[in-house]
């Protein structure tokens, strides 16, 4: 089952999540058909993504990308407040099986940025920081502790069928112990095998790890795969383009084909599509994100 499930320690000042990806994670590499390091970055960012969402305040989507010049130009992810999930990396032959996030990305010449947008009235949020570390978890790690001066711990495990992630947190917290409390907590948790996260439910993990702690766990939140690409996106665009343009493209091709890149649904408008498009108006802004 894909989930989302929050907890929080009582008798310390630290939040937590657990992540299950299985139809979300077999939906997306099916489609894309990406290689073996490909599906490990993006199966972090996956599970990324479900993290930063969870912890969102607001109503809205969330996007996270990372950037470079190297072997892969973009992975970018996408959450909405539903938690609807899609992704896709673009890349090119020269990616390694033994290729690290920053080496991929180009060494040294990565980005990554984190955008909020809320569903009703209200600022975008972005930030944009540089790439550190060698895989996803550790960039988000480094991300939360810049951005947003908060200590984090995450850990992620994937075989062939599903992706689990597992975050801490250290919420705002002025007592003098809360230094011992991230560091018990903490340590406890490194002690979790990649063998108990893939076969273990989320309350038999905590129960091992923390038997001894008060642990508030909160009710599972299904997540999905979600795919904005429906035909209005497509509508919307060929609109922006202008009717001149887009004439001079079924003068061309005859019709005007377009495919998903997250979903790989194709879409096609002939001549007939395109006139009834131009008599009913403008793009929808509205959708057409």
């Amino acid at each position: 089952m894909d989930q989302l499930q929050n907890f929080i320690f009582d008798n310390h000042p630290i939040r937590g999540q657990i992540v299950r990806l299985e139809n979300v994670y077999q939906k997306v590499f099916t489609q894309q058909g990406y290689p073996e390091v490909i599906q490990q970055l993006l199966g972090e960012a996956l599970l990324s993504i479900c993290f930063l969402t969870g912890l969102s305040k607001q109503e809205g989507r969330v996007s996270l990308q990372f950037q470079g010049s190297g072997a892969i130009s973009l992975i970018t992810v996408q959450c909405t407040a539903d938690l609807h999930v899609r992704g896709l990396v673009c890349y090119n032959a020269e990616v390694k099986d033994a290729a690290s996030l920053a080496t991929a990305l180009g060494q040294g010449q990565g980005q990554m940025a984190v955008l909020y947008q809320p569903d009703k009235a209200g600022l975008q949020y972005q930030s944009i920081v540089p790439i550190e570390g060698h895989s996803i978890a550790e960039a988000l790690t480094h991300y939360f502790l810049q951005s947003e001066q908060q200590m984090t711990y995450i850990r992620m495990a994937r075989d062939d069928q599903h992706l689990v992630g597992f975050m801490l947190q250290m919420l705002p917290d002025e007592s003098d112990t809360k230094a011992m409390s991230w560091e018990h907590v903490g340590h406890l948790a490194e002690t979790l095998t990649d063998e108990e996260m893939l076969a273990c439910d989320n309350e038999t993990l905590l129960t091992r790890l923390y038997h001894q702690e008060h642990v508030r766990v909160f009710d599972a939140k299904s997540v999905s795969f979600g795919c904005a690409g429906g035909k209005t996106r497509f509508e919307n665009a060929i609109l922006s383009l202008g009717q001149q343009e887009a004439h001079k493209l079924l003068d061309e091709h005859d019709s005007i084909e377009v495919t998903c890149d997250f979903c790989q649904k194709e879409f096609n408008f002939d001549r007939v599509d395109v006139e009834a498009l131009f008599r009913g108006g403008q793009p929808n802004t509205e959708q057409a994100q």
